[in-house]
C-alpha cells in the first residue's frame, strides 16, 4: 500500500512506506533541517565520499565535539566508515551496499574533566 500518491503534471506519482521512512531518516539527519537535533550530517546524501558532522543540542546550539565513534551494526556498514577531525568518510567503492541507504550509528565520545 502506498503511503503517498498524487498526480503531478498529469503523471501519477507514488512511493511506498519504506521509501517514506528513508526520506524521514535523511531529513532528520540533515544539518540543513532547522528542526533537527543531535548528530547531523552537512550532506546526508553523499555526493562525494565524505561529509562534515555537526552536533546540535536540544535547545538548538551547535556544540563542538572533538571525537565521535561509529558503533558496530549488524549490517557491517561501520567497517567502511571512519571519522577524522569531524569529517565522516565512507568507502563506497569497497562496500557491498554501494547503491543502498547506509545507516550508521554515530555517538560523541564524551570526555570527563578532573581537577
Amino acid at each position: 500500500m502506498p503511503s503517498y500518491s498524487e498526480n503531478i503534471d498529469t503523471q501519477f506519482f507514488t512511493f511506498n512506506r519504506k521509501t517514506s521512512k528513508y526520506l524521514a531518516l535523511i531529513n532528520n539527519s540533515s544539518y540543513n533541517n532547522p528542526n533537527a537535533k543531535g548528530i547531523l550530517l552537512e550532506n546526508p546524501i553523499f555526493t562525494s565520499n565524505s561529509t562534515v558532522i555537526h552536533y546540535i543540542n536540544d535547545i538548538g546550539e551547535t556544540i563542538e565535539i572533538e571525537e565521535y565513534q561509529i558503533e558496530k551494526d549488524h549490517w557491517g556498514y561501520y567497517k567502511h566508515a571512519k571519522i577524522e577531525n569531524g569529517i565522516l568518510t565512507y568507502d563506497f567503492e569497497n562496500s557491498p551496499n554501494k547503491d543502498k541507504l547506509i545507516i550508521l550509528y554515530i555517538t560523541p565520545i564524551e570526555r570527563t574533566v578532573t581537577d
